[in-house]
């Protein structure tokens, strides 16, 4: 869906998650519902104070933070969005990952509920020096054993 086609709202959420600052997040917070809740692998807030928390904190912690949001569909009240994250960490680098969010909004068209999808594991633990070892041996255990390319 081509995000002219979005409700306004959803639109303008969508323009501001990917112009998300450190200095925008009255506005950010000002399209969502006192009793807004967010998740993502991290975290498991509800309530404004606790939403800006959570984005305080990621400024704090890591740079040049950009969402580039790829695709957008609505059904009903519900924004779905699939895009890259991409930031800098002193320990990191320079890193990005794919995710997916699903945002619900209000029949006032206030987000109710924000939902981050992405694989901590293999996106940030497994790229971590020592530690990383450890999860890519445990990931390594679910993953399907495949045969080598052009054997049988």
């Amino acid at each position: 869906m081509s995000r002219q086609a979005l409700p306004d709202h959803a639109r303008r959420y969508v323009e501001a998650c990917e112009t998300m600052n450190a200095g925008s997040a009255e506005a950010f917070l000002a399209m969502m519902s006192d009793a807004v809740t967010f998740c993502d692998p991290f975290n498991r807030v509800q309530g404004k104070a606790a939403v800006r928390a959570v984005y305080d904190h990621m400024f704090r912690t890591l740079g040049e933070v950009r969402f580039d949001i790829r695709r957008t569909a609505m059904d009903g009240d519900t924004l779905l969005m699939a895009w890259t994250f991409s930031a800098h960490q002193a320990a990191m680098g320079r890193f990005s990952f794919p995710g997916a969010s699903e945002v619900r909004f209000t029949p006032e068209g206030l987000v109710a509920a924000h939902a981050d999808y992405w694989d901590s594991g293999s996106e940030i633990f497994a790229k971590v020096p020592v530690l990383g070892l450890g999860v890519r041996g445990i990931l390594g255990l679910f993953g399907a054993k495949l045969p080598p390319a052009g054997a049988g």
